[in-house]
């Protein structure tokens, strides 16, 4: 439960609280995760669900990335002498929203008894690059994950 009490339910606090680690340790700096932003995005979430009650696992998996890329949950603390040195510093929301994607996906496929395979660590980074100056709907993010994990179990049997 965040402190308002709302339960965030489509986004994995201990996810966050991994790559917060990570992005602290990379960059010597601290992040703060908004738990009033987490419950926003949960209730986003719950409306786009409640109109699309048929929705793919692609169309769930591509709300979560839409929403966490939209709202940005996650920020940097630090003085204004702070200097960024590394690009991916800029990325921290939208490989988060990847990541989320990714893992909605594999939760959601392991209940079907489907198979996913493993994204190269280069697909988040260039993704997350695309995802932070170009515009994608829930739809297109929806072509975009179908497009790169749809056809994974039959190929994984090949």
């Amino acid at each position: 439960m965040n402190g308002n009490g709302f339960s965030i339910r489509h986004i994995d606090q201990q996810t966050l609280n991994i790559i917060a680690d990570v992005y602290q340790k990379k960059f010597d700096t601290l992040i703060d995760i908004d738990n009033d932003i987490l419950a926003e995005i949960d209730m986003k979430i719950d409306e786009y669900l409640k109109e699309n009650k048929e929705a793919s696992m692609y169309k769930r998996a591509s709300c979560i990335i839409y929403w966490v890329k939209k709202l940005k949950p996650l920020r940097f603390l630090h003085d204004k002498k702070f200097v960024v040195k590394k690009t991916p510093y800029y990325f921290l929301n939208e490989a988060c929203a990847l990541i989320h994607g990714y893992l909605t996906l594999m939760t959601l496929k392991k209940k079907e008894e489907r198979v996913i395979l493993p994204f190269h660590p280069k697909f988040i980074k260039d993704f997350a690059v695309q995802l932070r100056y170009n515009f994608f709907s829930h739809a297109g993010l929806e072509m975009i994950l179908a497009a790169q994990y749809q056809n994974t179990n039959e190929d994984a049997k090949a």
